[in-house]
């Protein structure tokens, strides 16, 4: 899957892998050319839709996809028939360490009161293993 996902040039491409729901969601498979992804965005509502129109055939109100980082539900929403709008929620953040603004300022080049104290750098974790984007 990932020669073929580097063969089309694609930043992520999905593979659909069941064509039947699975513990409550459908098999998906995120590659870039050079890396599976346990996740990603856009394709995940993509491939959401696919399933949705392709796959299942019909409207529905939700599919979830089984992937690498969990099962991840996506919602429609429906006017004429057509699906309209697609949402997903992604894992919630979890915070850690927040940097200094002199610490941020020096890094860009400014200066602290450049850095707005409102909204600090912070590290956070979505629940990605850091180790899929080398």
């Amino acid at each position: 899957m990932q020669r073929i996902a580097q063969e089309m040039h694609y930043s992520e491409t999905t593979f659909i892998t069941s064509e039947e729901p699975h513990e409550g969601g459908f098999a998906v498979r995120v590659f870039t050319p050079a890396y599976e992804l346990p996740f990603a965005g856009h394709p995940t509502l993509g491939t959401a839709y696919i399933v949705q129109s392709q796959v299942i055939g019909k409207p529905v109100e939700k599919v979830a996809l089984n992937m690498k980082a969990g099962q991840i539900p996506v919602t429609f929403s429906y006017i004429d028939n057509h699906s309209d709008v697609l949402w997903m929620r992604q894992k919630s953040p979890t915070f850690g360490k927040t940097f200094g603004r002199s610490r941020i300022a020096k890094i860009l080049g400014l200066n602290a009161s450049d850095v707005d104290s409102k909204f600090p750098v912070r590290l956070f974790d979505t629940g990605v293993p850091s180790s899929s984007f080398r």
